[in-house]
């Protein structure tokens, strides 16, 4: 083969043996090379907004099914967890609160798992994952399970990061009421701008029981039978919270159409009570 692309999107390559870091990888071939040093070792490789070329090397290299390789360069993908042949391919719905605008921030993650890789494609800023590399480097008796305590972690990761945004949206649905039997004239974009953002998240979040039923069932997870038990826990209390959250929503604005409603028959100014 000739010489390999230069992969920008590369963020960090590390190949770890027993659980520690032994070599850090700058191009595919390099990590193929290290993995043939270290026959106990796996790979991890981080890559960023990876460019459709960068797709076809990482493709070429891995030799990825054509399905699969569409699957990487689309993104916004629904969150799922699929088998093509020797490889798992984990997609997951990012959120992050944001205090300053009072918003929902979506990001998309991607990973490619075999048995002795696993690759993490950003489409978005968040996750930054290197806060899970370090903790997991930090616990080498951990992570020399391999490959798939880095999928279970990273799952485990952005379901995590669903409570902060639950805390988030059920203070923004209490300020909705306490503007709503104000009175406040601009609530209305507010509270359909808080609609779609539960909604989103709820798309987020419904296929996840799916995604741990799949990964328990797959070979990657052998001898672990306990896998994603906390991310399965997790996301149930937060898909309750988001169901009831979106309700509040609702009767928020059914609340404002019937109070406007009614100060609007009889002439007042002020609106009447619901």
């Amino acid at each position: 083969m000739g010489s390999e692309h230069a992969v920008t999107s590369i963020v960090d390559a590390g190949i770890y043996a027993e659980g520690r870091r032994v070599a850090t990888a700058t191009t595919f071939a390099e990590t193929f090379g290290y993995l043939d040093e270290h026959p106990e070792s796996f790979a991890w490789i981080g890559m960023k907004r990876p460019t459709h070329k960068d797709v076809d090397v990482l493709a070429q290299q891995f030799e990825l099914s054509p399905l699969l390789i569409e699957d990487i360069i689309n993104a916004h993908q629904r969150p799922k967890f699929e088998r093509y042949g020797a490889v798992g391919f984990l997609v997951l719905r990012a959120a992050t609160y944001r205090d300053t605008s009072e918003t929902i921030e979506f990001g998309e993650v991607h990973a490619l798992v075999g048995d002795r890789f696993i690759v993490t494609l950003r489409h978005s800023p968040t996750p930054d994952l290197s806060e899970l590399r370090r903790e997991l480097q930090a616990k080498p008796k951990v992570l020399a399970k391999g490959p798939r305590v880095v999928l279970t972690r990273l799952l485990d990761t952005v379901v995590d990061g669903y409570r902060p945004v639950m805390l988030g949206i059920e203070n923004d649905v209490d300020e909705i009421e306490t503007e709503v039997f104000g009175g406040a004239s601009h609530v209305s974009k507010r509270i359909y701008q808080l609609s779609r953002e539960v909604i989103d998240l709820q798309r987020a979040l419904r296929p996840l029981r799916q995604i741990v039923d799949d990964l328990r069932d797959d070979p990657i997870m052998n001898n672990a039978p306990n896998c994603c038990a906390s991310s399965c826990a997790t996301s149930r209390t937060t898909r309750s919270a988001s169901t009831s959250a979106s309700s509040r929503c609702t009767r928020r604005s059914r609340a404002r159409s019937t109070s406007t409603w009614r100060c609007r028959r009889s002439g007042r100014t002020r609106r009447s009570p619901t």
